[in-house]
Protein backbone atom coordinates (compact mmCIF):
# COMPACT_ATOMS: atom_id res chain seq x y z
CA UNK A 1 0.00 0.00 0.00
CA UNK A 2 2.37 2.51 0.98
CA UNK A 3 4.70 1.60 -1.91
CA UNK A 4 1.80 1.80 -4.07
CA UNK A 5 1.61 6.03 -2.01
CA UNK A 6 5.14 6.29 -3.21
CA UNK A 7 5.18 5.60 -6.47
CA UNK A 8 2.11 7.92 -7.23
CA UNK A 9 2.92 10.58 -4.71
CA UNK A 10 7.05 10.84 -5.35
CA UNK A 11 7.84 9.37 -8.00
CA UNK A 12 5.09 9.37 -10.73
CA UNK A 13 6.67 10.96 -13.25
CA UNK A 14 9.68 8.45 -13.45
CA UNK A 15 10.17 5.43 -15.49
CA UNK A 16 9.56 1.93 -14.14
CA UNK A 17 13.31 1.40 -13.54
CA UNK A 18 14.02 4.86 -11.64
CA UNK A 19 10.90 3.86 -9.13
CA UNK A 20 12.85 1.10 -8.78
CA UNK A 21 15.93 3.03 -7.34
CA UNK A 22 13.56 5.66 -5.97
CA UNK A 23 12.26 2.65 -3.82
CA UNK A 24 15.65 2.03 -1.94
CA UNK A 25 14.10 5.36 -0.13
CA UNK A 26 11.41 3.97 0.86
CA UNK A 27 11.97 3.81 4.67
CA UNK A 28 13.06 7.27 4.43
CA UNK A 29 10.30 8.72 3.80
CA UNK A 30 8.35 6.39 5.86
CA UNK A 31 10.08 7.57 9.16
CA UNK A 32 9.58 11.30 7.46
CA UNK A 33 5.77 10.83 7.62
CA UNK A 34 5.97 9.27 11.29
CA UNK A 35 8.01 12.65 12.53
CA UNK A 36 5.57 14.46 11.04
CA UNK A 37 2.86 12.81 12.44
CA UNK A 38 4.32 12.91 15.72
CA UNK A 39 4.12 16.92 15.73
CA UNK A 40 0.90 17.50 14.00
CA UNK A 41 -0.44 15.37 17.20
CA UNK A 42 1.28 16.87 19.72
CA UNK A 43 -0.26 19.97 18.35
CA UNK A 44 -3.69 19.01 17.91
CA UNK A 45 -3.45 17.50 21.67
CA UNK A 46 -4.58 20.99 22.99
CA UNK A 47 -7.45 21.60 20.95
CA UNK A 48 -8.94 18.29 21.22
CA UNK A 49 -9.06 18.59 25.09
CA UNK A 50 -10.83 21.65 24.91
CA UNK A 51 -13.28 20.46 22.21
CA UNK A 52 -13.47 17.60 24.63
CA UNK A 53 -14.13 20.22 27.26
CA UNK A 54 -16.91 22.34 25.22
CA UNK A 55 -18.66 19.24 24.91
CA UNK A 56 -18.53 17.55 28.49
CA UNK A 57 -19.15 20.90 30.28
CA UNK A 58 -22.38 22.08 31.07
CA UNK A 59 -23.87 24.40 28.06
CA UNK A 60 -24.12 27.55 29.90
CA UNK A 61 -24.02 30.27 28.13
CA UNK A 62 -20.94 31.47 29.90
CA UNK A 63 -18.98 28.16 29.59
CA UNK A 64 -19.89 28.13 25.65
CA UNK A 65 -18.42 31.91 25.05
CA UNK A 66 -15.05 30.71 27.48
CA UNK A 67 -14.28 27.02 25.50
CA UNK A 68 -15.15 29.23 22.16
CA UNK A 69 -12.77 32.00 22.70
CA UNK A 70 -10.13 29.30 23.91
CA UNK A 71 -10.62 26.98 20.80
CA UNK A 72 -10.39 30.12 18.39
CA UNK A 73 -7.28 31.81 20.06
CA UNK A 74 -5.41 28.18 20.12
CA UNK A 75 -6.12 28.22 16.44
CA UNK A 76 -4.96 31.69 15.93
CA UNK A 77 -2.18 30.98 17.81
CA UNK A 78 -1.35 27.77 16.04
CA UNK A 79 -1.34 29.08 12.50
CA UNK A 80 0.84 32.09 13.43
CA UNK A 81 3.07 29.85 15.17
CA UNK A 82 3.05 27.60 12.02
CA UNK A 83 3.74 30.29 9.75
CA UNK A 84 6.22 32.62 11.74
CA UNK A 85 8.66 29.38 12.51
CA UNK A 86 7.86 27.30 9.83
CA UNK A 87 11.98 26.62 8.92
CA UNK A 88 12.59 25.76 12.88
CA UNK A 89 9.56 23.27 12.44
CA UNK A 90 10.68 21.49 9.42
CA UNK A 91 14.42 20.78 11.04
CA UNK A 92 12.71 19.74 14.30
CA UNK A 93 11.15 17.52 12.13
CA UNK A 94 13.64 16.16 9.98
CA UNK A 95 15.62 15.28 12.84
CA UNK A 96 12.89 12.97 14.34
CA UNK A 97 12.69 11.35 11.27
CA UNK A 98 16.34 11.13 10.38
CA UNK A 99 16.72 10.11 14.53
CA UNK A 100 13.84 7.08 13.96
CA UNK A 101 15.46 6.43 11.05
CA UNK A 102 19.05 5.41 12.20
CA UNK A 103 17.99 3.41 15.06
CA UNK A 104 15.47 1.32 12.81
CA UNK A 105 17.28 0.79 9.28
CA UNK A 106 20.86 2.41 9.15
CA UNK A 107 22.54 0.52 12.41
CA UNK A 108 21.03 -2.83 11.12
CA UNK A 109 23.14 -4.44 8.11
CA UNK A 110 26.02 -6.41 7.62
CA UNK A 111 28.75 -3.36 6.31
CA UNK A 112 28.72 -1.40 9.45
CA UNK A 113 28.28 -2.81 12.59
CA UNK A 114 26.82 -1.00 16.06
CA UNK A 115 30.25 -1.81 16.99
CA UNK A 116 31.54 0.36 13.76
CA UNK A 117 29.22 3.16 14.35
CA UNK A 118 30.35 3.42 17.87
CA UNK A 119 34.04 4.09 16.38
CA UNK A 120 32.66 6.20 13.60
CA UNK A 121 30.94 8.38 16.32
CA UNK A 122 34.31 8.41 18.58
CA UNK A 123 36.41 8.84 15.90
CA UNK A 124 34.95 10.74 13.43
CA UNK A 125 32.04 13.33 14.61
CA UNK A 126 31.67 14.81 11.73
CA UNK A 127 30.80 11.47 9.70
CA UNK A 128 28.96 10.29 12.04
CA UNK A 129 26.55 13.37 12.32
CA UNK A 130 26.14 13.14 8.41
CA UNK A 131 24.95 9.93 8.23
CA UNK A 132 22.91 9.85 11.53
CA UNK A 133 21.40 13.13 10.40
CA UNK A 134 20.77 11.39 6.66
CA UNK A 135 23.06 13.91 5.30
CA UNK A 136 25.03 11.65 2.85
CA UNK A 137 23.07 12.16 -0.53
CA UNK A 138 25.37 14.16 -3.03
CA UNK A 139 29.13 12.99 -0.95
CA UNK A 140 28.82 9.84 -1.88
CA UNK A 141 33.03 10.07 -2.33
CA UNK A 142 33.93 11.94 0.24
CA UNK A 143 31.40 9.76 2.87
CA UNK A 144 33.03 6.58 1.59
CA UNK A 145 36.29 7.62 1.83
CA UNK A 146 35.95 8.66 5.42
CA UNK A 147 33.92 5.34 6.27
CA UNK A 148 37.31 3.16 5.11
CA UNK A 149 39.57 4.99 6.57
CA UNK A 150 38.00 5.30 9.70
CA UNK A 151 36.93 1.75 9.81
CA UNK A 152 40.13 0.38 8.21
CA UNK A 153 38.58 -2.95 6.57
CA UNK A 154 35.92 -3.30 3.91
CA UNK A 155 36.30 -1.16 -0.08
CA UNK A 156 35.08 1.29 -1.92
CA UNK A 157 33.02 0.82 -5.12
CA UNK A 158 33.08 3.05 -7.69
CA UNK A 159 29.84 2.32 -9.64
CA UNK A 160 28.12 3.35 -12.64
CA UNK A 161 24.56 3.30 -11.92
CA UNK A 162 21.14 4.71 -14.03
CA UNK A 163 20.74 8.19 -14.11
CA UNK A 164 17.53 8.66 -12.47
CA UNK A 165 14.77 10.94 -12.69
CA UNK A 166 15.90 13.15 -15.83
CA UNK A 167 15.10 11.84 -18.95
CA UNK A 168 17.21 14.74 -20.85
CA UNK A 169 20.29 13.37 -18.93
CA UNK A 170 23.21 13.39 -21.62
CA UNK A 171 24.54 9.98 -20.22
CA UNK A 172 22.88 6.97 -19.48
CA UNK A 173 24.55 6.33 -16.40
CA UNK A 174 26.35 8.27 -13.67
CA UNK A 175 29.28 7.61 -11.17
CA UNK A 176 28.18 6.60 -7.46
CA UNK A 177 30.15 5.41 -4.72
CA UNK A 178 29.41 2.52 -2.23
CA UNK A 179 31.40 1.61 0.83
CA UNK A 180 30.84 -2.51 0.95
CA UNK A 181 31.66 -4.44 3.67
CA UNK A 182 30.70 -8.78 3.66
CA UNK A 183 28.55 -8.35 0.73
CA UNK A 184 26.48 -5.78 2.11
CA UNK A 185 26.83 -2.10 1.78
CA UNK A 186 26.32 1.20 2.78
CA UNK A 187 24.69 3.49 0.39
CA UNK A 188 24.83 7.29 0.51
CA UNK A 189 22.12 7.57 -2.07
CA UNK A 190 19.71 5.97 0.22
CA UNK A 191 21.42 6.58 3.27
CA UNK A 192 21.58 2.72 4.54
CA UNK A 193 22.67 -0.68 4.58
CA UNK A 194 21.60 -2.90 1.59
CA UNK A 195 22.62 -6.35 0.67
CA UNK A 196 25.05 -5.13 -2.47
CA UNK A 197 23.85 -7.25 -5.06
CA UNK A 198 20.19 -5.66 -4.39
CA UNK A 199 21.81 -1.88 -4.78
CA UNK A 200 23.51 -3.37 -7.54
CA UNK A 201 20.22 -5.06 -9.65
CA UNK A 202 17.87 -1.93 -8.60
CA UNK A 203 20.49 0.73 -9.86
CA UNK A 204 21.96 -1.07 -13.31
CA UNK A 205 24.87 -0.92 -11.71
CA UNK A 206 27.97 -1.54 -13.44
CA UNK A 207 31.68 -1.48 -11.07
CA UNK A 208 34.37 0.81 -12.51
CA UNK A 209 36.68 -0.05 -9.84
CA UNK A 210 37.33 -0.86 -6.21
CA UNK A 211 39.55 0.66 -3.54
CA UNK A 212 40.83 -1.29 -0.01
CA UNK A 213 42.22 0.69 2.98
CA UNK A 214 45.69 0.41 2.23
CA UNK A 215 44.76 2.38 -1.27
CA UNK A 216 43.61 5.86 1.04
CA UNK A 217 45.82 5.29 4.09
CA UNK A 218 47.65 7.98 4.79
CA UNK A 219 45.77 10.16 2.00
CA UNK A 220 44.14 12.93 2.12
CA UNK A 221 40.59 12.78 0.19
CA UNK A 222 41.82 15.32 -2.23
CA UNK A 223 45.12 13.61 -2.45
CA UNK A 224 43.28 10.26 -3.23
CA UNK A 225 40.59 11.73 -5.77
CA UNK A 226 43.58 13.42 -7.74
CA UNK A 227 45.22 10.44 -7.84
CA UNK A 228 42.71 8.30 -9.60
CA UNK A 229 40.95 11.34 -11.59
CA UNK A 230 42.23 10.77 -14.51
CA UNK A 231 41.46 7.40 -14.94
CA UNK A 232 37.93 7.09 -13.81
CA UNK A 233 37.32 10.22 -16.13
CA UNK A 234 38.59 8.02 -19.00
CA UNK A 235 36.70 5.35 -17.79
CA UNK A 236 32.80 7.29 -17.59
CA UNK A 237 34.08 8.44 -20.78
CA UNK A 238 33.83 5.00 -22.27
CA UNK A 239 30.65 4.00 -20.71
CA UNK A 240 28.45 6.69 -21.15
CA UNK A 241 28.47 7.60 -17.51
CA UNK A 242 28.39 11.23 -16.51
CA UNK A 243 31.37 12.07 -13.87
CA UNK A 244 31.66 15.24 -11.70
CA UNK A 245 34.20 15.58 -8.69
Amino acid sequence: MFDKFLRRKHFKNWSKEDQEIGMLLKDSYKMQYLAEFFVILFAAMPMAALVTLLIECEHTLSNVIQYTILIVAYTIFALYFEWKFYEPIQIFIHLVASTLFFSRYVVKGNAISKEDFDTISKDNKLLYKYIVQQQCRGKCYNICFELLKCLKKGIIQFVAIKSVGDDEAKNYYTMHVLYVNNDWCFDTYSGRQYPLEEVLKRCKGKICTTFSYEDVEGKTYEEFMEEHDSALEKWCEENDCEYEL
